[in-house]
């Protein structure tokens, strides 16, 4: 009897001990992968893209009103293979594609930064039917910017093609990710300290380098545009105004145009070049260079940022159209910063 108690016990033992090992989470404490919103102030580590069956895409780190910023992030479960992304993608995707790309993605979690003091109930009544206060709970706080988060905001009732698999992925994502200092707050706005450096080319194909594009300049303000954003088309008469004002001290005007895909889109850059051509643009329109959004994360057009010769981000960027006379006195600002920190 005692025998067969003692192999009871055994067996249990080694039970355990097979759970313990069971590959139901085979990521290691190192292994995480930390996804940044510097204009939110919040960071979250993920698990790497390679563990993934899904793919993860920041689709949002805006100021989405005075006062209130927001970022979001979703959860694409279409095959990895198939490239397919929501924001910039390289080829012009079939209707079979884009049908497989909407119904396969979900809100992950969408992230909201009170600033001054205010919390998600001072949300602006023109954002409350996207961005029901209810639905986020606090996350934490920084000084006086107070941070909320939502998760799976709009649950699966958009995503008719995402497997049973993606499902339980993402489920597991949400509690990954609940974990103690798994997402952590900061001061929003930070600006990285890295220069930013890149090698593109102008619209009509002539080499640009950043160090000599910035280095001439004491700021450069970097327009990021689209030719099919409103607003952006609306103030480039106004951009080329200032840059006419502002080239006398020093401070420079350049754009880039998001949705050329590639040196070789030629369509866009023809529309591009006729839009220019039409508000009587002279400064300068880049074409996009590879990883530019890990340097100028826009997800809102038009973006502005301010940049030193040094290559580096002076200050927070602007996420709206703005007339001359206001882009003007931002520049001031930011030469006044320049300044001091001299």
């Amino acid at each position: 009897m005692k025998f067969c108690k003692a192999i009871r016990v055994f067996v249990a033992f080694l039970l355990v001990a097979v759970i313990a090992v069971s590959p139901v989470c085979t990521l290691s404490e190192t292994s995480w992968e930390t996804m940044r919103f510097p204009l939110t102030g919040v960071e979250i580590d993920f698990p790497p893209a390679s563990e993934l069956i899904g793919s993860l895409e920041l689709t949002s780190d805006i100021d989405l009103a005075p006062g209130v910023r927001f970022a979001e992030v979703y959860y694409i479960g279409a095959p990895k293979e198939m490239g397919l992304s929501l924001y910039r993608p390289d080829r012009v995707y079939t209707e079979e594609e884009n049908q497989l790309l909407y119904s396969s993605c979900v809100s992950l979690l969408q992230i909201v930064c009170m600033d001054d003091g205010k919390t998600i109930n001072h949300m602006p009544s023109d954002h409350r039917d996207s961005l029901d206060p209810k639905s986020f709970r606090e996350l934490g706080s920084y000084e006086d910017h107070n941070f909320y988060i939502s998760w799976l905001p709009d649950g699966y009732e958009s995503a008719g093609m995402l497997s049973a698999e993606a499902k339980e992925e993402i489920e597991s994502l949400v509690q990954s990710c609940m974990e103690p200092d798994r997402i952590r707050v900061f001061k929003p706005g930070e600006v990285s300290s890295v220069p930013i450096e890149f090698e593109t080319t102008d619209l009509d194909g002539n080499p640009v380098q950043s160090g000599e594009l910035f280095g001439k300049n004491t700021l450069t303000m970097v327009n990021v545009w689209t030719t099919w954003c409103g607003a952006c088309l609306y103030e480039l008469p106004s951009l080329q105004s200032l840059s006419a004002r502002i080239s006398k001290k020093n401070v420079a005007v350049v754009g880039i145009v998001m949705d050329i895909q590639s040196p070789d889109d030629s369509e866009t850059i023809r529309n591009a070049k006729q839009l220019i051509a039409d508000a009587d643009v002279q400064y300068m329109n880049l074409i996009p260079w590879d990883g530019i959004l890990d340097v100028l994360p826009t997800y809102a057009f038009p973006t502005t940022y301010f940049i030193d010769s040094n290559g580096k981000l002076v200050g927070e960027p602007v996420t709206s159209a703005m007339s001359s006379y206001a882009y003007e006195s931002i520049i001031k600002e930011r030469l006044a910063v320049l300044v001091q920190g001299n």
